[in-house]
């Protein structure tokens, strides 16, 4: 709630390293949105996939989104780990632009 009583309204998303490289899930009401995260980007100082990953979850936060869980999994029967990060942010305001 805020400050005069209305519920604020939540988006989410996850960023998963199950995989290589990772992906991003935005969730919404009817559906799940995948994508894949970005490579490893040398000019960009990336040493490896995960390296490229991090600097993914950093922009996260500066587009707003909180992080609210960390899961970790592993090692499985292959010995390869997951690790998982949730994210929420508000909803933009009704008459406001919603963001991605």
């Amino acid at each position: 709630m805020t400050n005069n009583g209305a519920l604020i309204k939540w988006e989410y998303c996850s960023v998963s390293f199950s995989l290589k490289p990772g992906h991003v899930s935005f969730l919404q009401e009817d559906r799940i949105k995948e994508y894949p995260l970005p490579g490893r980007q040398k000019r960009n100082g990336d040493k490896s996939w995960q390296e490229a990953g991090w600097r993914y979850i950093a922009g996260l936060g500066k587009q707003g989104w909180e992080l609210i869980l960390y899961s970790k999994e592993g090692p499985s029967k292959d010995f390869s780990s997951s690790e998982a990060f949730f994210f929420k942010r508000p909803l933009q305001q009704a008459g406001g632009k919603k963001r991605d």
